[in-house]
């Protein structure tokens, strides 16, 4: 397919610009339009396969926030437990104009609530049953 044709009679800034370099090539891609070697659509299609499979791993790891202080110091970062409480934060909190204003404020005191849990062991038990109970019922 030609880059100008009738129902669009401009042509762009390139093909001016092939015009000043090479008079032949701008005419015969204005006849024939633009041919890619298959050599380099392969390594086109290459990249774009790359580019995609990068920007959907950058998608997926910016939908969910890994942060979750408490939980992640009572049962670990990789824990049912803890995924199950940023699945509510994120489902059930974040979506609620209240929910929003009480994930900011746990996050800027959950990493003081982290260093009490870490340097008084009854604190982590207490803290511990507190999100048991919380969690009471759901399956992992």
């Amino acid at each position: 397919m030609s880059e100008y044709d009738d129902e669009n009679p401009i042509i762009s800034a390139s093909m001016l610009a092939q015009l000043g370099s090479c008079e032949k090539q701008a005419h015969l891609s204005f006849i024939h339009g633009k041919r890619i070697p298959e050599f380099r659509q392969k390594l086109m299609d290459k990249g774009t396969i790359a580019h995609e499979q990068n920007r959907n791993r950058v998608l997926s790891e910016k939908k969910t926030d890994k942060r979750c202080f408490i939980a992640t110091e009572i049962y670990g970062p990789n824990a049912p437990q803890t995924i199950a409480l940023r699945t509510f934060r994120d489902q059930q909190l974040l979506p609620n104009p209240l929910g929003k204003i009480f994930v900011k404020l746990y996050y800027i005191y959950s990493p003081f609530i982290v260093k009490i849990i870490s340097k008084f062991s009854f604190t982590r038990s207490l803290i511990r049953g507190g999100l048991d109970y919380l969690l009471k019922g759901k399956t992992f």
